[in-house]
């Protein structure tokens, strides 16, 4: 499955990440590359169209995936996990971070305060409704900005949900 930019990812949409090394399935080599993701289950962030995918943007490096689903829009957890991370956070407004385990660390980001849903130590599950969009922090109007972590290191998360 590939997704466009412009395109709705719907929550209800849940996927089997790719695998590392070692799966009895093959890599499909025209699938976004999904190395280190590990094999977690996961639903979309939220229902709404991609407004600025992962990559270089404005002469910087853009670390997620923007979603402009309108003020308000519920947003999702992506898979379960502890919540490690609710509150304000620079450039951002506030943000939520959970920790999926396996070295994931999913972020959501540009919700206002009153938006955030959950408080670090809560456990998630996947699909379970954290927050609502917001415009707060470095923003150009209400949408969510959301990352994946490995380890420390973003990679897209497009190739994460979408990967097969």
């Amino acid at each position: 499955m590939r997704i466009q930019f412009g395109e709705r990812i719907s929550p209800s949409s849940v996927m089997i990440q790719g695998c590392l090394a070692g799966s009895a399935r093959a890599p499909d080599a025209t699938a976004p590359s999904t190395a280190g993701v590990g094999c977690l289950r996961s639903a979309a962030a939220v229902d709404a169209p991609i407004s600025s995918g992962y990559g270089a943007r404005w002469g910087a490096m853009h670390n997620g995936t923007d979603f402009s689903g309108g003020c308000a829009a519920p947003i999702y957890a992506t898979n379960a996990g502890e919540v490690i991370s609710a509150g304000p956070a620079t450039g951002f407004g506030h943000w939520i971070q959970i920790d999926h385990g396996e070295g994931i660390v999913s972020t959501y980001g540009h919700m206002y305060a009153n938006g955030l849903h959950v408080r670090v130590g809560d456990t998630v599950t996947s699909g379970q409704r954290i927050a609502d969009e917001g415009s707060d922090g470095t923003s150009t109007g209400c949408h969510l900005h959301f990352e994946i972590s490995q380890n420390g290191q973003k990679v897209d998360p497009i190739a994460f949900l979408t990967a097969q």
